[in-house]
């Protein structure tokens, strides 16, 4: 990316832009290959056990995202109302209830 920088309205290609862009992809492809068996779970993992690393890492991040979402959306309107009380009188808690449960159902309903 320093690479990148050194490149002026009169540059060429061949001079300026193709040694900066071989390299980036090069190293965007070690990083990404490596980087997709390390993100769906399945590295180190036995081959029988292969659907389920993936998707409890996929159930983790679900619920951790909608709980996140949640719990800022209730700091937020406790801290834009101007009333700390309000923060527990939000609509936002049952919020939190919901990210909760719709993805156990949708799990309960995938096994039925």
């Amino acid at each position: 990316m320093v690479w990148l920088t050194m490149i002026s309205a009169h540059s060429g290609y061949v001079s300026a832009l193709l040694g900066p862009l071989m390299v980036t992809g090069a190293g965007m492809g070690l990083i990404f290959g490596f980087g997709m068996v390390a993100a769906t779970g399945t590295f180190g993992v036995a081959p029988r056990d292969a659907g389920v690393a993936p998707a409890s890492i996929d159930t983790g991040q679900q619920l951790g995202g909608s709980i996140g979402i949640a719990l800022l959306g209730t700091i937020a309107v406790g801290a834009t109302s101007g009333n700390p009380a309000a923060a527990q009188s939000s609509p936002a808690p049952s919020g939190v209830f919901g990210a909760i449960a719709c993805p156990l159902r949708q799990v309960g309903d995938r096994r039925g």
